[in-house]
Parts: C-alpha cells; sequence; structure tokens
C-alpha cells in the first residue's frame, strides 16, 4: 500500500514538473517536442533528460540545442544540463620555416563531447580554405599544415570546433590567424629578368616583397648586379622635396617602398636574400609624404586595387610607369613592382592583404573611385625619339571649377631621358605646380588651356591630339605657338611637330576651344599673317644637334628651303617647292644629309626661295 502511494505522488510530481517546465524555459516551448520513453525532448534552448535511478537512460535519443540536452529515461528523476559552446585553448603559430609542416596543437574543453574539431588552412592571397580534422590525443589535439603550403605568401589559418549538443566555438573570433614565413637566401625571386636598354626605355621602379634580413642596397642587389657601377646600373630614390637621391645616399629597400632602378645588361634576374613573409591578418600602412611618392606591394602575391586605399578617405591617384611613361592604373598591385602615389598632405595608403574574408569566399567589394562626369576631352601626346607622355587631358567635367579641384590630376616625375607635357599651375597653391589633367566646368562660349612640353632630349618632338570627336561640333579647336606666331586648325590637323632645346627650354603652347565668334575674338590680337616674306635666324645657333628654321608668308605661296656648305654645294633639301598657305610655319633640322649621315661640324648656308623672294642666312653646327 504505502508503495503504492509513494508511485502515485512520483507520478504527479513527474506532472506538476512537465506542466510548470515553460516557467524556467519559455522560449523554447513553441520548438520544444515531447520525448518518448526513454526519448529526449528538444528545443532551441534545452535538452530535458530524464534518468533512472540516478543512471542515464539506455533508451531513447540524445536531443541537441544550443542551450540545454534532456534525455527521458523510465524513472523520471529530472535534470537539466546547460549546453554551451566548447572551451579552446590555443597558443598561435608566430612564425615558421620555408617549405616544413606546421603541427598545429590546441586543447578543447566540452562536457558534453567534442563533436568535430577543424583546422582550416591556406596559402595567403587565395581564396579556399583546406580543412584539416584535428585528431586527439591525451586531451590535446592537434593537425598539421603540410609543408607545400608554407611560402614566402604566408600561411593563414582558424580553428572550428563543435560539440555533440550544437555548441560551436572559433579560434580566433573573427579573422585569421598569419604565419610569418622565413626564407633563407636567395629569399624570393623575381620571375623575369629585369629590363635593361636606353635611359628611354630601361627606367623601372623595383621593389622587394618581403621583409629583407637585410634591406640595403648592396645586400639585395650587388649579388645580382654587381657591385655599384653607374655605368652599369644606378639606383635612385624619390626624396620628400620631389629630388631625386642616388645611391649610396638612399633608404633601405624596406616593404612597401619602392625605386628608380636601370641596368644596361640583359639576363639580370633580381632576388631579395633572405627574409620573412609580412604578416597578412592585419592592414599594412605605407606612410607618403606630401607630394608624390613610389610605394609598392609588401606581399608576395597580387593585391587588387579594391584592397587597397588613402587612410583619409581622399580619392587614390596611384599611376604605374611602363618604361617609357605613367599611366593612370587600374589593375592588381604586383610584386617587385613599384608604382607612383600622390598625396596632397601626409597621408598612408592601407593595404589589405585579407583578399577573401574566411566569412566569405568572394572578393571584397572595389573601394571608392573617381566618377569623374566628363563632358568632352582633348587627349595631347608627346614624342620624342622613345620618349613619350600620352596621358594628359585638357576636359571639361560636370562639377568641375575653375581652380583647383579633385578631378586636377598632376604631373608624374620624370628620369632619364624624357618629354613631358603638362598644364602649369602655380597660382592654385598646390604641392604641384604642373597638371596631366586639366579639368574645366561646361563652357559658355570657349576657353583657353595653356600647356608646356619638355624634353632634355635635344630633337623633334611630335605632338598628337586625339578624341576631338568628344568636343561639340559648333566648337573650334586651335593649337597657338606664340613664339612662332603659328596657328593650327586641329579639326584639320592633328600633328604638330617643334624642336626641343632641352629641358631649360620648355615650348609654351595654347589649346583654344569654342565658338567661332570666341576664336575669333582671341586671334584678333594675334598677328598669324606677315606684311612680307620674311626668313628668320635659326635657333638655337650655333646649334646641336638640331635647329629650327622659321619663315613668314604673306600669301598662299609655293616655298622651297636648302642646306649647302660653304663650297656651295647641297646638303639637303628641307622643303621641296612645296605650296604653302600664308601664315608663319617652322621646319626642323637635325644636322644630318639627304643620306640621313651625320655632317661635319662647321658653318652652312639655310636659303629659302619663294616667287621671286630668295634669302640666305648662316649657321653653324658645333660639337
Amino acid at each position: 500500500m504505502c508503495q503504492l502511494k509513494f508511485i502515485k505522488m512520483m507520478f504527479l510530481s513527474l506532472c506538476i514538473f512537465i506542466c510548470s517546465a515553460p516557467i524556467f524555459a519559455q522560449t523554447s516551448v513553441e520548438s520544444s517536442t515531447q520525448s518518448n520513453l526513454g526519448g529526449t525532448a528538444q528545443s532551441s534552448n534545452f535538452s530535458l533528460t530524464a534518468t533512472a535511478g540516478g543512471q542515464a537512460s539506455p533508451i531513447g535519443e540524445a536531443a541537441r540545442s544550443a542551450q540545454f540536452s534532456l534525455l527521458s529515461g523510465l524513472i523520471p528523476a529530472i535534470s537539466v544540463v546547460e549546453c554551451q559552446s566548447p572551451m579552446i585553448q590555443h597558443t598561435r603559430v608566430m612564425s615558421a620555416d620555408d617549405t616544413q609542416d606546421i603541427t598545429i596543437v590546441t586543447n578543447i574543453t566540452d562536457v558534453q563531447g567534442i563533436d568535430s574539431a577543424i583546422l582550416k588552412y591556406r596559402m595567403a592571397g587565395i581564396a579556399g580554405f583546406t580543412d584539416v580534422a584535428l585528431s586527439e590525443s591525451n586531451g590535446s589535439f592537434a593537425g598539421t599544415i603540410p609543408g607545400t603550403a608554407v611560402t614566402s605568401r604566408g600561411v593563414e589559418y582558424f580553428i572550428e570546433v563543435q560539440n555533440r549538443c550544437g555548441g560551436a566555438g572559433r579560434l580566433p573570433n573573427s579573422g585569421i590567424y598569419s604565419i610569418q614565413v622565413f626564407l633563407p637566401d636567395p629569399g624570393v625571386t623575381k620571375s623575369s629578368p629585369q629590363p635593361n636598354g636606353s635611359v628611354q626605355t630601361a627606367y623601372r621602379l623595383i621593389s622587394v616583397p618581403i621583409s629583407a634580413d637585410n634591406s640595403n642596397v648592396n645586400a639585395v642587389l650587388t649579388d645580382d648586379l654587381g657591385d655599384y657601377d653607374d655605368t652599369r646600373w644606378r639606383f635612385f630614390e624619390l626624396k620628400a622635396d620631389q629630388s631625386y637621391a642616388e645611391f649610396p645616399s638612399t633608404s633601405g629597400m624596406t616593404p612597401g617602398k619602392s625605386f628608380w632602378l636601370i641596368v644596361k645588361d640583359a639576363g639580370k634576374i633580381i632576388d631579395t636574400g633572405s627574409g620573412r613573409s609580412n604578416t597578412t591578418s592585419a592592414e599594412f600602412a605605407i606612410s607618403l609624404h606630401a607630394g608624390w611618392n613610389f610605394a609598392a606591394n609588401p606581399f608576395n602575391f597580387p593585391i587588387p586595387l579594391s584592397n587597397v586605399r588613402m587612410e583619409s578617405g581622399t580619392n587614390l591617384d596611384i599611376r604605374f610607369f611602363n618604361g617609357s611613361q605613367f599611366s593612370t592604373f587600374t589593375s592588381s598591385l604586383n610584386p617587385f613592382d613599384g608604382y607612383a602615389v600622390y598625396s596632397e598632405n601626409s597621408d598612408r595608403m592601407i593595404v589589405d592583404p585579407l583578399l577573401f574574408p574566411p566569412t566569405s569566399q568572394s572578393q571584397k567589394g572595389t573601394t571608392g573611385t573617381d566618377n569623374e562626369d566628363v563632358i568632352w576631352s582633348i587627349r595631347i601626346m608627346a614624342q620624342c625619339q622613345e620618349a613619350l607622355d600620352t596621358y594628359n587631358f585638357a576636359s571639361v567635367v560636370s562639377g568641375a571649377s575653375e581652380g583647383w579641384d579633385q578631378h586636377d590630376r598632376p604631373e608624374a616625375p620624370v628620369i632619364g631621358e624624357y618629354v613631358s607635357v603638362y598644364f602649369p599651375h602655380p597660382e592654385w597653391g598646390k604641392v604641384s605646380p604642373i597638371y596631366a589633367t586639366d579639368a574645366r566646368p561646361e563652357l559658355l562660349e570657349g576657353d583657353i588651356w595653356e600647356f608646356e612640353v619638355k624634353s632634355n632630349i635635344k630633337d623633334k618632338v611630335t605632338l598628337n591630339f586625339a578624341v576631338l570627336e568628344s568636343v561639340p561640333e559648333d566648337y573650334e579647336i586651335w593649337l597657338v605657338d606664340d613664339a612662332v606666331k603659328s596657328s593650327l586648325n586641329l579639326r584639320s590637323t592633328q600633328e604638330y611637330t617643334f624642336a626641343s632645346y632641352g629641358k631649360e627650354y620648355p615650348k609654351k603652347l595654347k589649346l583654344v576651344v569654342g565658338k567661332q565668334e570666341y576664336i575669333d575674338n582671341q586671334f584678333d590680337s594675334i598677328d598669324f599673317v606677315p606684311e612680307s616674306y620674311e626668313l628668320y635666324q635659326n635657333f638655337p645657333n650655333p646649334f646641336n644637334p638640331i635647329t629650327a628654321i622659321s619663315y613668314g608668308l604673306p600669301f598662299d605661296s609655293k616655298v622651297t628651303i636648302r642646306i649647302y656648305n660653304l663650297l656651295g654645294e647641297e646638303i639637303i633639301t628641307l622643303v621641296n617647292n612645296q605650296q604653302t598657305k600664308a601664315g608663319y610655319h617652322t621646319i626642323i633640322w637635325d644636322g644630318r644629309n639627304s643620306y640621313n649621315s651625320k655632317v661635319a661640324t662647321g658653318m652652312y648656308i639655310y636659303q629659302m626661295i619663294s616667287g621671286r623672294f630668295i634669302q640666305n642666312k648662316k649657321m653653324v653646327l658645333v660639337e
């Protein structure tokens, strides 16, 4: 009888417990399911476990949730077990030797039991992770990153653990652990030989994509190029005052910096020497001074431009030198290359090496770019021998101002033998007084762009003008050379040639764009047609290797210009009975005869014939 009463009391207690369960698990009632005998009641917050005689029932399944575990047995003795995330203790691996296996060891504590423990690793700069199941031994879990993944790119990894009730843990909580890889000599080797050749085409910006143990230029380059000899190779650093320092007055080749290098001999391959990869678990900051800076990718894998930004939030103005000129850059920053970066103030360029975050296997979205609403633009391209400068634009941009704004792009630095086109604007008071792009607001009637062309090569410079079709049809486009009183209708002819006498003598020109009335008003003040035939003294005189000969025609006329030596022998005919429009004209003589051979030093006579007009003048070619 007593035993029957006890059983009834226990049954009543169990009923009361089941009815009152929502009091301590209110958020779980909706999703809970009642357990069969020996089974599990399951919810998103708990599992209810019934045991027999204090022992877990062998009948039924274990229920899982993120919060509690509930098992049911034959005899309703009730306990509630909280489902917690596993505890992970791990000392991160900071560094490793190149190509050597890396063992990752961690301790995991969990009362519910471990369901899975995974090591995820990859080489830096790639998308997918490789999974390694951690094996348990004496309470520790371990897995191995194979040496094939341990390279100069660096290694990234993290650990994920899940227990039997659904609790999960991860180290680090977000992001990745980065392992620096130590690289023995020769370190990292550039995949292709260094370009070589003339001072117009062989300069390149160079950098090292690791932290070299010895960043001194001698340590990095002399084993590849030989002892420093400015007849074999030269090395320059751009300083904060925008001047150049030549080795040995340069700083070390540290990550994130680049330098000019020119090499005479072919087949030279650069390596870094021993060093270590740079950490990829954090952004890399490159300090910039006001003006132009030579920056670089500090990692041995390409970094897309979308992962590069200015710390201040200003637009990133970055250029790439292709061997003859700087141009805009929209691709990836490659190891060993260098880039010119402009900043109006002291700033930092931020390079994010984490191309594919662990939480997403897709590449990051692009960073903010220039959304210039260019209405039209005229491109000015210059060539002098092999030297080029084609990145120059007179533009009309929606929202641009009359003075300086973000649409105006500074002219990049020059090196070696060069030609440079730029719009001078010292009145703007900015760090750079010269600009490759001069953007103006929409024109009412017309406007004038004054620009200069400078070269340290004494030779012929040829200008070409492109994308004129973008300019409204009712606008005329004229090139004006005040020095020789010359004008050129660019709608008809897009090429103009003049002589360069060295960097001390930049050529000053005007680009005049506007409607007919505006053009007429501008030209009223310029005498484009002489009153009589004129042959002017060549300039420069004496000269070497080139000189310019200017002449004027009051009417459309046929013109002949010849060069003679003092014996009266004809050297070359520069213009041969050519029909020429009235106005001022200039031709260039490069000191060569009709067989394209250089003539000897001495005095020469140049003669102009146009109808009844005949005139001679002397000039001197010097060594």
